[in-house]
């Protein structure tokens, strides 16, 4: 499903861009430091999103001279298809951990909701589909990996700055010392692996349905 509107997706864009923004403002000003917030998942999926949305916006807006009718300009698929899973992904892990923990507030649950439905519509509505090669979903976990590697570090290299709940590490099973630390990697990586490649998958059914509708 592809809607072929240059104005409409600039627009939904745009829009989002803006939301995304007001968000990240309000979140990182109810949470301070910046830093703390940014050792999270879900916020630092945002801000990846983010700033995906702004090359988009740009790209589509710069676009629009070739006229209204056509799918829109955007980021180069593989990555933004990353992104997009990234943000998902964190999107679904906070609601999985506020629904263990019996831990959530309003703005926390508007916040991720939006988290997940603005890249969600986005891809399914606008982003071209194409085939992409399903083990694009292994690379596509540089960055959870990225941000694992510097948690386990991070504890390490500045003991003393703790995080929310006076804990070294954003999620207990990042903790070397918790006997949930192998098992927890192990569920995190492939439940990452899982998903992503359930998107990637979906991109390129979705790209075929679209092929045969056009021809």
């Amino acid at each position: 499903m592809v809607i072929r509107n240059r104005l409409l997706a600039f627009f939904y864009r745009l829009c989002s861009l803006g939301a995304m923004i007001a968000l990240l403002f309000f979140y990182f000003r109810n949470y301070p430091p910046a830093w703390r917030l940014l050792s999270y998942f879900s916020p630092l999926a945002a801000l990846l999103y983010t700033a995906l949305l702004f090359f988009e916006t740009l790209f589509n807006g710069i676009d629009l001279r070739r006229g209204l009718r056509g799918i829109p300009a955007g980021v180069y698929m593989p990555v933004s298809l990353s992104i997009v899973c990234f943000a998902l992904e964190g999107a679904i892990g906070y609601f999985v951990g506020a629904i263990l923990q019996n831990s959530f507030t309003a703005f926390e649950i508007v916040f991720h909701s939006f988290l997940f439905a603005l890249p969600f519509l986005d891809w399914l509505l606008f982003d071209e589909k194409g085939t992409v090669r399903l083990y694009s979903a292994f690379f596509s976990q540089i960055v959870p990996i990225f941000y694992g590697i510097f948690s386990f570090f991070r504890a390490i290299i500045w003991p003393g700055n703790l995080l929310y709940g006076d804990s070294l590490y954003p999620y207990a099973f990042l903790d070397p010392e918790s006997p949930w630390f192998w098992p927890g990697l192990a569920i995190a990586f492939f439940s990452l692996v899982l998903f992503s490649t359930l998107i990637f998958f979906l991109n390129n059914v979705l790209s075929f349905k679209y092929r045969k509708w056009r021809d």
